[in-house]
Parts: C-alpha cells; sequence; structure tokens
C-alpha cells in the first residue's frame, strides 16, 4: 500500500513537473513517515488517500508534460508505465522493468512520432517554435528498442507507423492493424473508456 502511494505521489510530481529530487521531497516524507508508522491497515490507507486528496498537486490533464534536456529519465519512466499498464489491462504481461532500462546494452529509448522536420508540418504549425513544442510533448513520445529508434531516425510517420506495429502496445496503437483480432485491448479501451486510434 506504502509503495502504491508512494509511486502514485512521485508520478503525479513528475507529470505536473515538479522535482522528485531527494532535497525536495525529503521533509515531506519525513513527516508522513511518522505520521504513519504503527498503523493498522486501513488507518494507513486513510491516511494515505486523504495525503494524495489534501495536496494541491492533483493530476492537471490540461498540463502537458514535454520533453526537454532535464527530465527525460522521468519521462522514460512515465512511458514505460503507460506502455506496462496498457498492456496489462489488455491481458499481456508486464513488461515495465525491460521498458524502464536505459543501459547501452538492451536500452529503450525515447522515440519522437514526428520528425525532427518542420517542412512536414507547416500545414498545421504557423513557426517552428509551435511545432517543436508539440513535437516533445508527451503524447508525441513512445519508447522503442535503441536499435530500432535508431534505424527510424528522421523517417516520416508513414514510413515509421508501420514499423511500430512490431513493438510495444502504444506504439502500435497508432497503425490500424492493432485494432484487428485484437479483443484484450479491444476490452482495455471499452472498459477504461479510453480515446485510443489509428493514426
Amino acid at each position: 500500500m506504502v509503495a502504491d502511494f508512494i509511486d502514485c505521489w512521485l508520478n503525479r510530481r513528475i507529470w505536473n513537473s515538479k522535482s522528485i529530487v531527494y532535497g525536495t521531497v525529503k521533509y515531506a516524507v519525513f513527516q508522513l513517515t511518522k505520521k504513519i508508522r504503527g498503523l493498522e491497515i486501513e488507518e494507513l490507507r486513510n491516511v494515505l488517500v486523504s495525503y494524495l486528496k489534501s495536496e494541491d498537486e492533483s493530476i492537471n490533464f490540461t498540463h502537458h508534460p514535454s520533453l526537454n534536456r532535464s527530465n527525460g529519465k522521468s519521462l522514460h519512466g512515465q512511458l514505460a508505465r503507460l506502455i506496462d499498464w496498457i498492456e496489462i489491462q489488455s491481458g499481456e504481461p508486464g513488461r515495465y522493468c525491460e521498458y524502464v532500462v536505459r543501459s547501452r546494452r538492451c536500452a529503450y529509448e525515447i522515440e519522437h512520432i514526428w520528425a525532427n522536420r518542420y517542412d512536414l508540418h507547416t500545414h498545421e504549425f504557423d513557426d517552428l517554435g509551435a511545432f517543436r513544442e508539440y513535437r516533445d510533448r508527451m503524447g508525441g513520445l513512445l519508447l522503442l528498442p535503441k536499435k530500432i529508434n535508431a534505424s527510424l531516425n528522421d523517417r516520416e510517420y508513414d514510413f515509421k507507423v508501420e514499423h511500430y506495429l512490431k513493438e510495444n502496445l502504444l506504439a502500435q496503437s497508432l497503425h490500424k492493424n492493432c485494432y484487428k483480432n485484437n479483443p484484450g485491448f479491444k476490452k482495455a479501451i471499452d472498459t477504461n473508456s479510453l480515446a485510443f486510434k489509428a493514426y
């Protein structure tokens, strides 16, 4: 229960671009630790839920987390969690431990769905700055194995999406064939009222 609380609390902070470094959270963690020590399960649950509800940092879905130089590791972890969650909801085994790896040999990397080519998107954006801001948003990012990510490089989306079908479920969901003969995924979409569709 405490592990779930910590996971939820830290991920809310990351989503809202709040720091999770030791110096920033140590006082709050220390105070909460003193408060929950020795509590029975139901009382513990009530304290942890109340703590989350009382925070001002509720998840703000109008805020769009974007990749920048300082948050790549955090967003990588968020993407790993999202992929793992949708795969488990779809009846597939969870692979969070695989997705979160960032080592040289078997790493997953953040993939931009759109190539870094403003010339392909001038009909959608008035300027290069707006294009870059949208390109770096969480919704424009995936996790792919390092070798695959490097091979796709700055290819156009129509080329990339065909390769996404061979990867994790979040990447596959961009392709129309992901919605064919995939009852677990369709059930997850319906059960959780998700707005997934092919692009």
